[in-house]
């Protein structure tokens, strides 16, 4: 079963897990243990600090990013897109974990097929990807998260800009739109890398 880790006082030192297990082993060990089966959320999670990375591309991401993302887009797939980030008990989270590694675990195509799948739920409104994603635009657009979510982003900033029409000049976690959407919600394309543009640096007054 997971649990929560005595809190960091710095943000920086929240992310690094490993560091956090070392730091935390003798209170982690007086923990009573409570019987539970894993789910296969958690039994990935535990794999992943026990045997290290795997081959898939959900692998290639820090394990910080897997464990929240997969919990945010749960939240986002069972609570709907008014969902807010917070208010929820750690056994809601553990739920929201296993349906968002449900997805994850099958790579970006199958993140972006779910993304498509939010467009045609009943009583949405799929024209603004911020509104019709939610809970999971609104995390991703945290400037707290570092550069190790950025192949995260990059998946969901290339359906946007596939799925969507949004003007040229917006940006869109951090990359502004070339204002184009092939507006094709049944296709998908190998994904590549996305290179971000060369930023100018600007001047205001």
């Amino acid at each position: 079963m997971l649990v929560n880790l005595p809190p960091e006082k710095f943000s920086k030192y929240a992310r690094d897990f490993s560091a956090q297990l070392r730091k935390h082993y003798c209170w982690i060990l007086d923990q009573p243990m409570i019987p539970a089966g894993l789910s296969s959320f958690e039994q990935y999670l535990t794999n992943r600090i026990l045997k290290g990375r795997g081959d898939r591309w959900i692998d290639r991401l820090e394990l910080n990013v897997v464990s929240r993302a997969c919990e945010v887009l749960g939240l986002r797939i069972a609570k709907g897109p008014d969902a807010s980030l917070a208010g929820h008990r750690e056994a809601d989270w553990r739920s929201f974990g296993a349906l968002g590694y449900d997805v994850l675990k099958d790579g970006p195509v199958a993140l972006s097929g779910c993304l498509a799948a939010m467009a045609r739920e009943e009583g949405v409104d799929g024209r603004f990807f911020g509104r019709l994603f939610g809970p999971w635009t609104t995390w991703l657009k945290s400037r707290s998260l570092g550069d190790e979510f950025e192949p995260l982003r990059d998946v969901v900033r290339r359906h946007v800009f596939d799925h969507f029409s949004v003007r040229r000049g917006v940006l869109v976690l951090g990359v502004p739109s070339e204002g184009k959407a092939r507006l094709n919600v049944n296709r998908h394309r190998k994904m590549t890398p996305y290179r971000r543009p060369k930023m100018t640096p600007s001047c205001t007054t």
